[in-house]
């Protein structure tokens, strides 16, 4: 779920309520966010990366191969993961300890897109991706 979240900078919470096959269908190449799920309630569509092509596939399939309707990813204590990340890397990150207890999704959006930014300048693009 966390590249899913970095490399499409998603909210957590419309992440949350994605569901198969309302927003994605197995091989399909893009993930369909619809205005239930997106904050500004737009109808969109985002394409999947290379590292993102085996989700949610792989979470839609039972061990037989069977397709799972529902929720893809559910509820998802985030929080508690990326706080836990933020304190193992915090020395190469030169965060201090205050600043890594108070680390949420947002921080990881914004990281997310400056990163795109050091990729490409098409900030235009970015905006669009981020939904501003």
């Amino acid at each position: 779920m966390t590249t899913l979240v970095w490399e499409r900078s998603l909210r957590i919470d419309g992440v949350q309520r994605l569901q198969y096959p309302g927003h994605f269908t197995r091989r399909a190449n893009e993930l369909r966010l619809t205005k239930d799920v997106d904050k500004n309630r737009w109808d969109r569509s985002l394409p999947r990366s290379d590292r993102t092509a085996r989700y949610p596939d792989a979470l839609c399939t039972d061990a037989e191969g069977e397709a799972i309707v529902g929720l893809i990813f559910g509820e998802y204590a985030y929080l508690k993961t990326l706080r836990a990340t933020a304190r193992m890397i915090r020395t190469k990150l030169a965060l201090s300890e205050e600043a890594y207890t108070k680390t949420d999704v947002r921080d990881f959006r914004h990281g997310s897109a400056n990163h795109m930014a050091e990729l490409s300048n098409d900030v235009a693009g970015i905006a669009c991706l981020m939904r501003h």
